[in-house]
């Protein structure tokens, strides 16, 4: 009989490429101390697979050009009673890139009973680290800072971190922070010398990249970010149930600390008994396209000394000016206010756009003056069923096209944000929408795309993902599907009888992740995102 719709062949690659790398150095679990020192730059080092009571990386020095790269050679696993499960020691240059074996994670911190799951220290700077999995650790999932020491080598003066990036990473069930990245004592902290106690200035970062990430159930902060200067993003990172040990000034899904200046964007945020984001930075920041679900969930927003917000603003501990953009946020819930700005020294602000769905007690709060902060087309909503969500009820808060949100929102212009927490295009026929979701009609109810000629859905998905579009008849597309490392993990070729077919792929066994779909044919070439829970 033949086949109308799709003729799709599926070709599985393994995740485990290492066979094709040249390995210049190997670890191995009777080993795990590596110190680097003349090992020459642009090498590899493979981690052999096995069960380590710890990893300790030491002296290597990469180059900007020609960074050192260091792979898992099948599975590794760190169980471990030592006080770190991985540590970066005075590197330089450094790629950590974790393999996915099986469609799981190839490196696994299953636990650490005395400290974090990986520490960047020692002066380290120029550190990349992706798709490790950290889990049970007695602190914080990851640690990325060099604490100041009477040989005064990390204080300010002496030393900046650079170009940190910490991206598919799976944290969760930590007992603190899961990121600690920088110094949260951005104004000086104390030392003790010879007897003699002096105040030092910790060293600042010059360049963060924290995304696509998942961080769940840690016990203080999912992601802190403090001290990070310049060039800082965190965004498309996925955090469920932060601060669940409820330790005051410890509670909140993300955190742009003190001396930090970052854009905060495509985020989604469920279920914290924190704040949903604190940002208490400095300087010009964008807080954009976040989704914020829930946030302070087991507070009583009568208790005033135990207000969550869904966004607080406060003020940065070391006096700078700070001017902040709060942008095309969508704030479901929250136990107290959806936005609390509590920041006086200030000048320009905009709180615009934003879709706010029954707050504990008010939609926008504010201490500073009218001329301080401008509001502009923010959406206010008593539930969620008058907003016409396309399902609340499964937390997917993207429009429907009968939603009062839609075309509510106003151009920006300068500050204009021109895609919505998906990647879709924003405006659509120069109408913007509130909130984090751009409404499209072209795609109706579906909730999640990416920008091109593709309907993708559901996303985020875990088994499957359906693709439709509007192809040419008795089309043949070669497709391509590569994980977040750049490797190839599926090939297959789609035939298009009538151009309107849809397609299934199957995904239980992709690792939690994102994705990218290529479709080529010698017409026509379409790439889109796929993100798998």
């Amino acid at each position: 009989m033949k086949n109308i719709g799709l003729i799709l062949f599926c070709l599985i690659i393994s995740f485990n490429l290492l066979a094709q790398k040249d390995c210049h150095y190997t670890i191995t679990p009777t080993n795990p101390y590596f110190d680097g020192s003349g090992v020459a730059a642009g090498s590899t080092i493979c981690i052999e697979a096995g069960n380590y009571n710890y990893l300790h990386l030491k002296n290597l020095k990469g180059t900007a050009a020609n960074p050192i790269t260091i792979v898992n050679d099948g599975k590794v696993v760190i169980n471990t009673d030592h006080y770190f499960g991985i540590k970066v020691a005075g590197c330089q240059h450094v790629k950590i890139i974790a393999e996915s074996i099986s469609g799981s994670y190839g490196i696994v911190v299953s636990r650490v009973a005395n400290g974090a799951g990986l520490s960047i220290d020692e002066l380290s700077t120029d550190i990349e680290v992706a798709g490790l999995e950290i889990s049970n650790t007695k602190i914080g999932g990851i640690y990325a800072k060099t604490e100041p020491d009477c040989t005064l080598t990390s204080i300010r003066e002496n030393f900046t971190m650079y170009n940190l990036i910490i991206r598919d990473c799976y944290l969760h069930d930590i007992a603190d922070e899961g990121m600690y990245i920088g110094s949260s004592k951005y104004t000086g902290q104390e030392i003790t010398c010879n007897g003699n106690t002096t105040t030092v200035l910790p060293h600042v970062i010059e360049g963060v990249q924290v995304y696509n990430n998942i961080v769940e159930r840690t016990g203080w902060d999912g992601i802190q970010v403090s001290s990070a200067t310049k060039n800082c993003r965190i965004y498309n990172n996925i955090i469920r149930r932060d601060s669940q040990s409820e330790t005051t000034w410890q509670m909140s899904g993300i955190l742009i600390g003190g001396g930090s200046t970052c854009d905060c964007y495509n985020n989604r945020i469920y279920d914290g008994k924190g704040d949903g984001i604190d940002v208490l930075g400095k300087g010009i920041s964008h807080i954009y396209n976040n989704l914020i679900v829930r946030a302070g969930k087991s507070y009583d927003p009568s208790n005033t000394t135990n207000y969550k917000h869904g966004i607080y603003v406060g003020p940065s501990p070391d006096g700078s000016i700070a001017n902040y953009y709060i942008l095309h946020n969508t704030i479901i819930s929250p136990k107290s206010d959806g936005i609390y700005y509590n920041n006086s020294n200030t000048n320009v602000n905009l709180l615009a756009n934003n879709l706010i769905v029954a707050p504990g007690t008010t939609y926008i709060n504010y201490n500073t003056s009218m001329t301080q902060v401008q509001l502009r087309t923010n959406y206010f909503a008593n539930n969620s069923s008058s907003v016409n969500f396309v399902n609340s009820n499964q937390d997917n808060y993207s429009l429907s096209g009968n939603s009062p949100a839609v075309n509510y929102g106003t151009n920006l212009h300068l500050n204009n944000v021109n895609f919505d927490i998906v990647g879709c295009p924003r405006p659509y026929n120069n109408a913007y929408d509130a909130g984090a979701y751009q409404y499209n009609p072209d795609w109706n109810s579906i909730s999640e795309f990416e920008l091109g000629n593709l309907f993708v859905y559901p996303q985020p998905t875990a088994d499957f993902v359906k693709i439709k579009g509007n192809f040419a008849p008795q089309s043949l597309y070669e497709c391509v599907i590569t994980n977040a490392l750049g490797q190839t993990i599926m090939t297959f070729t789609a035939h298009f009888e009538t151009g309107t077919e849809e397609l299934t792929i199957d995904t239980k066994n992709f690792i939690s992740g994102y994705y990218i779909l290529k479709m080529s044919n010698r017409e026509n070439f379409i790439s889109t995102k796929l993100i798998i829970q």
